[in-house]
């Protein structure tokens, strides 16, 4: 087993290794009992203190405490490899006395104990990754140690009698604070070169002195061959007297001194006190001897061999031999002499085979190390011999002067064909300068032409808005007026119809008398509920008056009871077809016309276009080789003008993009419309619902409902004389609407052209030159005018039509004006409806279920709803994607020609995706028209089921109760009539989901009648 062994005043401290790892441990330094001071002087022990006392007292505790007779028993002794100073260099005091009083102790515990230089075991402790190659500092309190050493063989080492007790002792001296001051502030001192304070730079100043000191010392003996320059060593330094920063302090002052040295870092050990012990360990562990660790040298040692084999030193002034001179005196008063400063334990020849041991490992290495020189210099000769093979084959200087010249004269050969392609070039750019100027001007007069067709294309985009203002005006009215003519000839025809009315509402009746079934369980839930209705009835006369504002929060008043009812008020009050809702979806049509308008107006170029594009469409149906050369031609005529006309394209292709986003907004807001359409049917059907579940309440309101009818049949007269008006508007929006319709299949058509868009493709790929381009430009040209004579006939024809829409809106106005007067006179008869408030409180129940069930039909009508959406955006998708490959193949040709053409074939792209677009937008509003004739025929339906509700209770309040039998009588028909209302209402309800609407409602009413008349028997 090895062990290391370090003794130093500050502390006594071993390593050794312990299941694999090296392991330090420490003791305080041996005191002596009647002084009570520690026995070093200069980093040794003294010679007045019994020191191996000290140590057989101190050291066994901490080398495993195994006794003398236990140690001598083991076959092999335990390595020892202990710490010690280096030689002063100032007087060359040696340390054998005590290295002896060391190695005694330990011999006689049965180790075998080498000492070991602690600079050198600094080294070996931190540069084991160097090859143990470099320099270890190992600062203590009385003494710093210094160490050189090569692959493990030290060459240079010393020590000065400063350490950091010295530091300690010049600071307290010339700052005044106690020593113990100073060693508490250096136990957390960092140095550093912007120290301040009086206290922290006088300890920067003293650390400085020692390193200068250390410097110094290795710069007297630079020149004695033991300091190689051509290797860089690293520096470690250890001991208990290491601050942080001092690694930066002496690489600066040993780079400063200007040594044959040079410096490959500097750092500090891990745990600076125990860096000594650990490198002695590690000597022990890797069992070096006395060679190996190699003792160094003491300094100017002259020694003298006598006659019988002693070395007998030299005293000065016959002085006594001490270690201040040339050898040392042993126990028996022989001085001796010694080379190398290992341990001498026991006799003189020991100590003299010892040191021979070891001068013969140094030779050894040094021989080894001539020898690895050698087989450098055998390199190193063979390196020159191919140096000189190398200028052998070397070119001379005329060779190199020739080849100087062939280069010079191919550099100008290069320059004279650089000059000569720069003129051609310049040449040729001057050509294409000149070809660019005529086609400057040629393109100043195809912009003059474009700027005379502006004015042109202003009107055909005010004529485009016009027309599609008028066809929006005209598709809306279309739809309102005949959902309104709907909705009128049926109010005129229901009481002449009635019976017949009565016959298909039996079935739904018998629904609503199921229904009732069920309302009149959930009369008792709402009985609390009612007391607050009666609160609510008191803001009723309010609510009427805000009737306006009541209807645009219809939503609202829905999700709130409260609302609720006042809704259901305003809706009995317009209860017949709802005049005063058509009123307010007038007023909301005309508000989202005029959004139309304004959001269309964007729209005017791409309708002119469009427009433009339908006439060439439609000529080339009817001579389809005279329209390919008609659209080869057109297109030839863009693509030069898009080329030569940047300027313009560019302002077109933002106008484009504003188009885009106004069609995307448009698109939008279409969709947000159908939505809102949707919504408004939803809300309809709601109201529509609501009205049915109020028809229960028709009982108390028979005068008022007979006033209604007779306005409504008086409305239904006058309406009867519009009938003609609105017949010759809707034969002209027919007219448009044909138009339109051939359009949009002219546009349809534009799928069959894509095989010949390809043909047309291939031509534009086949365009050669700019010429071609500037006479199809001019072919053109000539084109336009006949368009400009098409356009003049489109303006006319709009003129015409604006006109007669204008007379078909004063007359639409004149029935709407005539429409809220009856809305006023209705209006008036609410005030007889407060009396009979207090008897709505008991349908109100009821009410709320049948709100409950119309939440399936408005799912049915939200799934349908979503069912068209989806379908659209997928056409709409369908044709984009159609599109953007047409536009995107085109692109690809067009690319080879111009960079802009491409921009211009995106730009026709566009344009028939918007066209596709338009379309899909004219389809929903039919759609949308669709539907709200749909809900105008449901109004129709409620309305007549009212007026047959009401004539059953004035035939049953004009019977009135007889007697008991009777009563017990409807006792027995009220279940019947309810059970058969509900069980109408559920089969109804069935069939109507199921696909066959018309039968479906049919039995719904018969059962919502059923169920009225069950009530009207239970009242």
């Amino acid at each position: 087993m090895g062990y290391g062994l370090d003794i130093s005043p500050s502390a006594i401290r071993s390593a050794t290794e312990r299941s694999g790892e090296p392991v330090v441990e420490s003791a305080a330094p041996p005191v002596a009992s009647l002084e009570g001071r520690v026995p070093f002087d200069r980093g040794v022990f003294d010679d007045d203190t019994d020191a191996e006392a000290l140590l057989e007292a101190a050291l066994p505790d901490l080398l495993e405490g195994e006794k003398r007779e236990e140690r001598q028993e083991r076959e092999d002794s335990d390595r020892v490899r202990y710490a010690t100073p280096e030689p002063l260099a100032a007087d060359d005091v040696s340390s054998v006395g005590h290295r002896e009083t060391i190695e005694s102790v330990l011999a006689g515990h049965g180790f075998e104990p080498t000492p070991i230089g602690k600079g050198f075991a600094v080294v070996y402790d931190q540069l084991s990754d160097d090859n143990y190659t470099g320099i270890g500092i190992c600062i203590e309190r009385q003494r710093t140690s210094f160490s050189l050493a090569y692959y493990g063989v030290p060459s240079r080492s010393f020590s000065i009698a400063r350490g950091s007790t010295w530091v300690v002792d010049r600071v307290a001296t010339e700052t005044d604070y106690s020593p113990s001051t100073v060693r508490e502030t250096l136990e957390t001192f960092e140095l550093d070169p912007e120290t301040t304070g009086e206290l922290e730079g006088a300890i920067a100043d003293a650390y400085d002195e020692l390193v200068g000191e250390l410097v110094d010392v290795l710069a007297d003996h630079a020149d004695d061959g033991t300091l190689q320059d051509g290797v860089a060593v690293p520096i470690a330094i250890g001991g208990d007297g290491v601050v942080d920063g001092l690694e930066y302090l002496v690489g600066g002052r040993i780079d400063a001194a200007g040594l044959p040295l040079s410096i490959r870092g500097v750092r500090l050990a891990d745990e600076p006190a125990e860096s000594a012990v650990r490198g002695a360990f590690a000597a022990a562990r890797d069992d070096i001897d006395a060679g190996t660790s190699a003792w160094p040298a003491e300094t100017n040692v002259e020694s003298t061999e006598s006659a019988d084999g002693t070395d007998v030193s030299d005293a000065d002034d016959g002085a006594e031999p001490d270690a201040d001179k040339n050898g040392i005196t042993d126990s028996s008063g022989e001085s001796i002499s010694f080379d190398d400063a290992t341990v001498v334990n026991g006799s003189g020849s020991a100590g003299r085979n010892r040191a021979n041991d070891a001068l013969d490992s140094l030779l050894d290495q040094l021989s080894a190390h001539e020898e690895r020189l050698e087989a450098i210099d055998e390199e190193a000769d063979a390196i020159r011999t191919d140096l000189v093979a190398l200028e052998d084959r070397a070119a001379s200087s005329e060779q190199m002067a020739k080849l100087d010249d062939r280069l010079t004269t191919v550099a100008d050969d290069l320059a004279t064909v650089e000059e000569q392609t720069i003129e051609n070039v310049t040449d040729a750019l001057d050509a294409l300068e000149v070809d660019l100027a005529s086609l400057d001007a040629d393109f100043a007069g195809l912009s003059e032409t474009v700027a005379d067709l502006e004015p042109l294309e202003d009107d055909l985009e005010e004529l485009s808005d016009r027309v599609v203002d008028l066809a929006n005006d005209a598709e809306t009215f279309e739809t309102e007026l005949g959902a309104l003519e709907e909705t009128v000839a049926k109010h005129g025809d229901q009481f002449d119809e009635h019976d017949e009315r009565l016959g298909d509402h039996d079935g739904r009746l018998e629904d609503h008398d199921g229904r009732l079934d069920n309302y009149d369980g959930r009369l008792e839930d709402h009985d609390g509920r009612l007391e607050d209705y009666d609160g609510r009835l008191d803001k009723h006369d309010g609510r009427l008056d805000d009737h306006d504002g009541r209807l645009d929060d219809h939503d609202g008043r829905i999700d709130d009871h409260d609302e609720r009812f006042d809704d259901h008020d305003e809706r009995f009050d317009d209860h017949d077809g709802r005049l005063d809702d058509h009123d307010e979806r007038f007023d909301d049509h005309d508000g989202r016309l005029d959004d139309h308008d304004e959001r269309f107006d964007d729209h005017d170029g791409r309708l002119a276009e469009a427009s433009d594009r339908i006439g060439d469409l439609s000529a080339t149906i009817e001579d389809v080789p005279e329209q390919l050369k008609t659209i080869e031609s057109d297109t030839k005529a863009l693509e030069s003008d898009v080329e030569t006309l940047e300027d313009s394209v560019a302002e077109h292709g933002t106008r484009l993009e504003r188009q885009d986003d106004t069609i995307e907004a448009t698109t939008e807001r279409v969709t947000a419309l159908s939505g809102t359409v949707d919504e408004t049917t939803a809300r309809l059907e709601v109201v529509a619902d609501e009205t049915t579940s109020l028809e229960s309440d028709v009982e108390t309101l028979e005068g008022v409902l007979g006033d209604v009818d007779d306005r409504v049949a008086e409305f239904a007269e006058r309406v009867d004389e519009q009938d003609g008006r609105i017949d010759d508007v809707d034969g002209k929006i027919a007219d448009l609407t044909d138009d339109i319709e051939a359009i949009s299949t002219a546009i349809e058509s534009l799928g069959s052209l894509e095989a010949d868009l390809e043909e047309v493709t291939e031509t534009v790929v086949a365009l050669e030159s700019l010429e071609s381009r500037f006479d199809e430009l001019s072919e053109a040209v000539d084109d336009i005018e006949p368009l400009e004579t098409d356009l003049e006939e489109l303006s006319a024809t709009v003129t015409d039509l604006e006109s007669s829409l204008g007379d078909d809106l004063d007359e639409v106005t004149s029935r709407l004006e005539s429409v809220a007067g009856n809305v006023e006179a209705l209006e008036g008869d609410l005030d007889g409806f407060e009396t009979q408030v207090s008897e709505f409180d008991d349908r109100f129940d009821a009410q709320d279920a049948r709100i409950d069930g119309v939440s399936g039909r408005l799912s049915e009508l939200s799934e349908r709803a979503e069912s068209i959406e989806s379908s659209l955006a997928n056409d709409v998708d369908e044709l984009s994607a159609r599109l953007e490959t047409v536009v995107d193949e085109t692109a690809t040709v067009e690319n080879d020609i111009e960079g802009v053409e491409g921009r211009f074939d995106e730009f026709d792209g566009r344009l028939g995706e918007h066209d596709d677009r338009l379309e899909d937008l004219a389809q929903q509003l039919v759609d949308l028209a669709d539907e709200t004739e749909s809900i105008g025929s449901l109004e129709a339906d409620l309305e007549a089921l009212s007026a047959a509700v009401a004539a059953l209770e004035s035939e049953n309040d004009g019977d009135g109760p007889t007697d008991a039998g009777s009563s017990s009588g409807s006792a027995l028909v009220m279940p019947t009539l309810a059970g058969g209302g509900g069980a109408g209402v559920v089969s109804g309800g069935a069939v109507a989901l199921a696909g066959d609407v018309t039968i479906g409602a049919g039995a719904v009413a018969l059962g919502v009648v059923l169920v009225l008349v069950a009530l009207v028997l239970y009242r």
